[in-house]
């Protein structure tokens, strides 16, 4: 199936079951959303942990970020 016909089909839909279906794919999209971002917080998490990143203040980040930029 293309993306051509599952429009065609969608809108051959009446228009409150267009709705629902628009509202069910917001709500997919936002959980796929939330679970990218949990796993990229575990992943970040498990990297601090392993010590691959270390804790620094906003003032040494910014000042690493400027002399990378010179």
């Amino acid at each position: 199936m293309t993306f051509d016909n599952v429009l065609d089909a969608v809108s051959e839909l009446p228009f409150e079951q267009q709705e629902s279906l628009v509202d069910i794919i917001k709500s997919r999209m936002n959980d796929s959303v939330r679970k990218r971002i949990a796993n990229d917080a575990k992943i970040s998490i498990s990297e601090f942990e392993n010590q691959k990143y270390k804790a620094e203040t906003a003032e040494e980040l910014i000042n690493r970020l400027n002399s990378n930029l010179e």
